[in-house]
């Protein structure tokens, strides 16, 4: 072999070291994402049900109390009419 062929020879095989490298590097940092992302799914689905569950705890009481007040509210008005009515 001459000289030439030797160092093309050499530049092959560094060029696909290189690129195996490189294919290796890309799927290690893929897989670190997913795993990643799967940790975060995890996360925002236990987040969505602690909120489901705080949401479904408090919606109904303060709905229940929004008709208390609303009563309250309406009772007053009438209370309040009525004083009008005899001051007048």
């Amino acid at each position: 072999m001459e000289f030439q062929e030797i160092i093309a020879v050499v530049r092959d095989i560094t060029f696909i070291s290189v690129l195996l490298v490189g294919i290796i590097a890309v799927l290690l940092v893929v897989l670190k994402t997913l795993s990643v992302l799967n940790s975060v799914k995890r996360t925002m689905r236990s987040t969505e049900e602690i909120t489901s569950a705080i949401s479904s705890r408090i919606a109904g009481p303060v709905a229940a109390g929004s008709g208390v007040a609303s009563g309250l509210g309406k009772v007053f008005s009438f209370l309040s009419g009525l004083r009008g009515k005899k001051k007048e």
